[in-house]
């Protein structure tokens, strides 16, 4: 078969071409009369084989376009993996996929378009504190910090100037339910807020304590953890909604203050505040009363507007020998 085409070449080069009629699209043209392009005129047109031969040297011919365009290698030839990888990819049926339908990255040639997957970014973090205490916030019969100009806080503004008028510590007492740590906390805030002092409210019922629920602000450290020697003074005092005004609070429970403890805490105090207010048990615990009378500069009794205590109040104070600066009256009805 090579040497008849061999034989066909060689005469197709001898003979002349002959004429192939051609139309020119510019020029009309008439069906009798055909226009023709001599042969000279023609490029000779090669038509594309290609040729192998059989036997050992498997000799390969072909057209000159044929052979001069390159054959495309791959950079990594197919192995015998990449078969098995085929037939995985068919679910082991045994079949090889075909091309177009599997990607051998390790092949130059690529099937399908494949999109690229871009590494993932890393999530970014960022801390927020958050504060761990909530802003203590005194009970809403404290008018002195909520309305400071109502009515109300402007008596507590002139029963402070009447009361600390020449002491630093005052010792507050009175019936039950007559409202005295109320009273207590309006005159503190009052002298804070409206007279620029620095206070300090001292919880000395320990049975009964009011002032951290009324303050807002958790019972411990106070007494109990001051008393156990786990916490210094200064740590035991707490900020009660105000800069200007602390707190030692107390824990429920029956045991009293020593008499020691409570002359120091409460010397210390008098060095480092301009006013010392001290809550004190009711007057039916006398003898608890007398202690703290003793280091204090006055006493005050807090008792409701006509109940017909005041009597048997005030001659209970004096048989216990305690110094009563004065009454003061709360409940009022008609404002």
């Amino acid at each position: 078969m090579g040497r008849m085409l061999e034989a066909l070449k060689q005469g197709h080069s001898q003979r002349s071409i002959p004429a192939a009629p051609a139309i020119i699209p510019d020029a009309p043209v008439r069906s009798e009369e055909p226009v023709t392009v001599p042969a000279e005129e023609l490029v000779e047109e090669e038509f594309p084989f290609i040729e192998v031969g059989g036997g050992p040297g498997k000799k390969m011919d072909g057209s000159a376009a044929v052979m001069a365009t390159p054959v495309p290698h791959s950079k990594h030839p197919r192995s015998r993996v990449d078969d098995e990888e085929s037939r995985m990819e068919d679910g082991g049926s045994g079949k090889v996929a075909p091309p177009s339908s599997i990607f051998n990255p390790r092949s130059s040639t690529l099937g399908p378009l494949v999109p690229t997957l871009s590494q993932p970014r890393p999530m970014t973090v960022a801390f927020e504190p958050w504060p761990t205490q909530v802003k203590p916030r005194p009970a809403t019969e404290i008018i002195s910090y909520h309305q400071p100009e109502h009515p109300v806080s402007k008596q507590y503004d002139s029963l402070l100037q009447t009361v600390a008028e020449g002491a630093r510590v005052l010792l507050f007492a009175g019936a039950k339910g007559a409202g005295t740590t109320t009273v207590l906390l309006n005159l503190a805030f009052s002298g804070c807020m409206r007279f620029g002092k620095r206070l300090v409210v001292v919880e000395s019922n320990l049975c009964r304590p009011a002032l951290a629920e009324r303050l807002g602000i958790p019972p411990s450290p106070g007494w109990k953890e001051l008393l156990a020697g786990s916490v210094a003074l200064e740590k035991a005092l707490q900020t009660a909604a105000h800069p200007q005004l602390f707190a030692l609070t107390g824990n429920a429970t029956s045991d009293d203050i020593p008499c020691e403890a409570l002359r120091w805490v409460v010397g210390w105090l008098r060095d480092r505040f301009d006013l010392v207010l001290i809550d004190g048990p009711n007057l039916e615990d006398g003898q608890k009363l007398a202690a703290l009378s003793g280091v204090c500069d006055g006493l005050y009794l807090v008792l409701p507007q006509n109940t017909g205590a005041e009597t048997t109040s005030i001659q209970g104070v004096a048989r216990l020998g305690m110094r009563l600066r004065g009454l003061i009256h709360t409940q009022f009805e008609n404002m």
